[in-house]
């Protein structure tokens, strides 16, 4: 496991400790995840988009979203989103690192 997973692991397990303290709030529904030419937008069920804009020469590797967690792969970074926290988080990749695989679960990221 490289520093960066390991990095995403722990910032996504935190989004996953203060989604929970949340769900007292119910259930808002599944989140979508779209891509433009410059940013990768979260879709809430119910809600406006959450934005993150990519970087100069930053290109979309790959999106999941299920429940209400979504990804994304950049060439650059590993990003998160919860709905609950109505936020994205990223991780920088190092140059060169690769990522060979993710899992995205109702809740929690594996990548």
């Amino acid at each position: 496991m490289t520093m960066a997973t390991h990095r995403l692991l722990c910032v996504l397990a935190s989004l996953c400790l203060f989604a929970g303290m949340a769900v007292a709030q119910g259930h808002r529904g599944d989140v979508t995840v779209a891509v433009t030419h410059d940013k990768v937008i979260a879709l809430p069920a119910g809600g406006s988009g959450m934005e993150e804009s990519l970087g100069l020469n930053e290109t979309v590797i790959a999106t999941e979203a299920r429940g209400q967690t979504a990804f994304a792969q950049t060439s650059n970074r590993l990003l998160g989103f919860s709905s609950e926290l109505r936020r994205w988080t990223d991780v920088q990749l190092d140059s060169g690192e690769l990522i060979g695989r993710h899992h995205v679960l109702p809740r929690l990221i594996l990548a």
